[in-house]
């Protein structure tokens, strides 16, 4: 994603709704009752466009007792939050 962690942070509550999360060093967890997502930030990094640099993070989502219907779901609704206008 190009943003950085604190981006990131910035934005999830948007994303995530009323889910209740923590954060814990480079990972963002989710519990709830049967289930658990975990959201783990890789290190910081900059993509270089010419004399431009962006932000960069890789973000790795694992999902424990979802459905692939409901991994599609939210994840459909987390990029709607994330996605960002350009040219």
């Amino acid at each position: 994603m190009g943003l950085t962690h604190a981006e990131f942070l910035r934005s999830l509550p948007a994303a995530l709704g009323r889910q209740a999360y923590t954060v814990r060093h480079n990972e963002v967890v989710i519990p709830e009752a049967h289930r658990c997502l975990v959201i783990h930030l890789a290190p910081e990094s900059q993509q270089a466009l010419g004399l431009l640099r962006l932000p960069m993070t890789c973000v790795t989502f694992t999902f424990t007792g979802y459905t692939s219907t409901e991994v599609e779901a939210f994840m459909l609704q987390f990029n709607r939050h994330f996605q960002r206008g350009g040219g």
